[in-house]
């Protein structure tokens, strides 16, 4: 379990990562009903995924979320970035 604080450029989930880290799932904790996205990307040279856009009033409640994703890393470490008012908790095994 490792949480990365709302405002977090892109980096790496941990240090060091590796080819076949899991992301089993993200608990998102917002800290206003419109913060900002939640990206994760898997190596270095990754696109960026996603999980959720945010934005004005991206939310009807100020309450945690899960984002299960089940996915393993195929080309190096698991780099994540949070934009305003969001907290993440990433669950999953890493090396």
């Amino acid at each position: 379990m490792i949480r990365i604080p709302a405002n977090t450029a892109i980096s790496k989930i941990k240090d060091p990562g590796a080819v076949g880290d899991r992301i089993e799932a993200i608990i998102a904790i917002p800290l206003s009903k419109s913060p900002g996205a939640i990206k994760i990307k898997d190596g270095s040279a990754g696109t960026e995924i996603t999980l959720f856009a945010g934005g004005t009033d991206s939310l009807t409640e100020l309450k945690p979320f899960r984002i299960d994703i089940d996915s393993k890393s195929t080309t190096g470490e698991w780099y994540a970035s949070t934009g305003a008012n969001i907290d993440i908790i990433v669950l999953g095994l890493f090396s």
